[in-house]
């Protein structure tokens, strides 16, 4: 796709998503009206995208941001961990709350819609958080393992209702908590009840290996996610970081096989808005990095690609969220042929590093965590 039919195409599904959501959730009153406002404000937001589109701009639907390096957990296989990007001890200074503010106030400004919090656990940084909450014209999803939400923390998602908690799990209690450790299942499933008692809405994160494949296209899963009330589900491909766990990322059989699961799963649970990464992106003509429909800003305020390709031309201690827009990596990256790849697994620019690496260059470059 062009950019401006991506633009449209995107557009679009901002609009069916909210109002899918609106009419087939089981969300209160709040809830109800708060998506109404959403839809009238994502309108808005859609044409100040197109305006800057016309300008030359091209401005992204949303961003991912990893407001922390932290994490409480150890999963087995953590791409994270394994690359060296989540750490307990940081290797930079990390951007602030005043810094991520700015940033949240510039997406804002420029029409963006979501700014997906992810880390590390996002939850270890509170003040950012609370900080995305004052900003009512976006909606962050936050990706979270579920482990850490307090009374305080919970009634602020609650209230706000432009936070999203997108729960981590990897099917039900004994895959997750194989992965992710005893307890983790019951810890997110616990929140998630509470958000569904208070009739808040919240999304389920599903990372789909070849182990677990089986079970988390199953009917009994999506019977399971529809029944506790899930609005959203993300199915994630695993990306291996190392040799050791090639062998769990799932082969291209598993990604038909996934991807004729998924469409069943639409058809048929009309409240769960499912989403594949990066499976839709075969749809819209690629890959949606490095700005075309999101990028990553790492919690050092590198403005990356995408979290799978950590490299970085920018950064956002020192630029403004437009000159981050227009990286001349990113833009070389747009005008290759590597994001217009046929979908073999994982992220197109991870699987092609040295390729992505050959584009990063002139003053400014730098590897941060590749």
């Amino acid at each position: 796709m062009r950019p401006n039919e991506l633009t449209a195409y995107l557009n679009d599904g901002v609009f069916r998503l909210i109002s899918s959501v609106l009419k087939e959730s089981a969300a209160d009153r709040q809830e109800k009206r708060f998506l109404l406002r959403q839809l009238r404000i994502q309108k808005h937001r859609a044409r100040i995208r197109r305006r800057y589109e016309r300008t030359g701009l091209h401005v992204p639907v949303f961003l991912i941001a990893s407001i922390t390096e932290r994490c409480n957990l150890h999963c087995k296989g953590c791409y994270a961990r394994g690359c060296g990007f989540c750490s307990d001890a940081p290797k930079d200074t990390p951007l602030t709350a005043k810094d991520w503010g700015r940033i949240f106030s510039e997406a804002e400004e420029f029409g963006i819609s979501f700014v997906i919090l992810a880390g590390g656990e996002p939850r270890l940084n509170r003040e950012v958080i609370s900080t995305a909450a004052k900003e009512k014209n976006l909606i962050f999803p936050v990706f979270t393992n579920g482990t850490l939400f307090d009374t305080d923390m919970a009634e602020l998602f609650v209230r706000s209702r432009n936070l999203f908690p997108v729960f981590s799990i990897e099917g039900g209690r004994s895959a997750t908590d194989e992965r992710r450790g005893a307890g983790v299942f019951e810890k997110a499933s616990s929140a998630a009840e509470y958000f569904h008692a208070n009739g808040a809405l919240f999304g389920a994160a599903i990372t789909v290996s070849k182990e677990n494949i089986r079970e988390v296209t199953s009917d009994a899963f999506f019977e399971g996610l529809a029944r506790a009330g899930t609005a959203a589900a993300f199915f994630i491909e695993y990306t291996a970081s190392g040799e050791k766990d090639q062998g769990l990322e799932p082969d291209a059989e598993d990604r038909l096989y996934l991807a004729e699961r998924l469409s069943y799963a639409r058809g048929r649970f009309r409240s769960l808005w499912v989403l594949s990464f990066p499976g839709d992106e075969e749809f819209m003509g690629g890959c949606l990095a490095a700005g075309i429909g999101f990028f990553h800003i790492n919690p050092f305020g590198a403005a990356e690609p995408c979290p799978f390709s950590p490299f970085s031309d920018r950064s956002l201690k020192t630029c403004s969220l437009k000159e981050a827009l227009e990286s001349p990596f990113f833009s070389r990256i747009s005008a290759s042929e590597l994001t217009a790849v046929s979908h073999d697994g994982g992220c197109a620019l991870s699987k092609r590093k040295e390729e992505t690496m050959s584009l990063l260059e002139g003053e400014g470059a730098e590897q941060l965590k590749g």
